[in-house]
């Protein structure tokens, strides 16, 4: 059964629609993006467990942040957090050599004031206002707002800043968020830089599945123990191989 027959069986025709149709409208380019598997992925978790509350680091344009929004209202009448900056300094990573010439490019020509206010924009223009906040804050600001407010998250996907010190310090800072049948999902574990952070998960969460092709590179991981149903591991792992 393909991923879209499965998750239009799963969630319904009129989310699926949507969820197609705000990818359509969200380019991916060299800032990052991501592929409908794993939109669908995010938004299939969402109502299969009906969580509540799910953390979306790195948003730039939003094509993982607004699958979860629309599941959220759709389904769970959950909220996505929305965590970056939006800054060029933030933005700039240095543990990539190969990356570093496109990478000075891209944050030189990138307006980051402007990307914020488009993707406030499209919240508005698509009535996720319930659904869907961003915090325009470094990813530690926000670990320390979730836990000022004892904001227990179920679904944490880190898409930030790809230098190991900082992938370290998200998956060092958001593991204590998640709640006890939560989700964690590590973005580009290819590479060099983020292994030691997807190392670091496991020490403390189980590994559901790797996955790497043309357009999906990502690790999902669980809690260890009897707190996560094995529905949820067999329906995580069908939907990315």
């Amino acid at each position: 059964m393909s991923l879209l027959r499965h998750f239009t069986e799963i969630m319904g025709i009129g989310l699926n629609g949507k969820v197609r149709h705000v990818l359509n409208a969200i380019p991916i380019d060299f800032g990052g993006g991501c592929s409908r598997k794993k939109a669908l992925l995010f938004a299939g978790i969402i109502h299969e467990l009906q969580f509540k509350v799910t953390v979306d680091i790195g948003v730039y344009r939003g094509r993982s942040f607004f699958p979860q929004a629309l599941a959220h209202r759709y389904s769970s009448d959950g909220i996505v957090y929305g965590v970056d900056p939006y800054d060029p300094t933030a933005a700039q990573q240095n543990d990539t050599p190969e990356l570093a010439n496109a990478m000075q490019v891209f944050v030189a020509a990138t307006n980051f004031d402007s990307l914020f206010e488009s993707v406030q924009q499209r919240i508005h223009q698509m009535g996720l206002e319930k659904h869907a906040t961003l915090l325009r804050m470094t990813s530690s600001e926000a670990a320390k707002h979730f836990r000022d407010r004892n904001i227990e998250c179920d679904l944490v996907h880190i898409d930030g800043n790809h230098d190991t010190e900082a992938v370290l310090s998200d998956v060092s800072s958001y593991i204590p968020l998640l709640s006890a049948s939560g989700i964690l999902v590590l973005d580009d574990v290819s590479w060099k830089s983020v292994r030691p952070a997807l190392e670091l998960a496991q020490r403390d969460m189980k590994l559901l599945v790797e996955t790497h092709d043309d357009w999906n590179d990502f690790a999902v991981l669980c809690h260890k123990g009897p707190t996560q149903r094995p529905a949820v591991a067999k329906l995580i792992r069908r939907w990315c191989t």
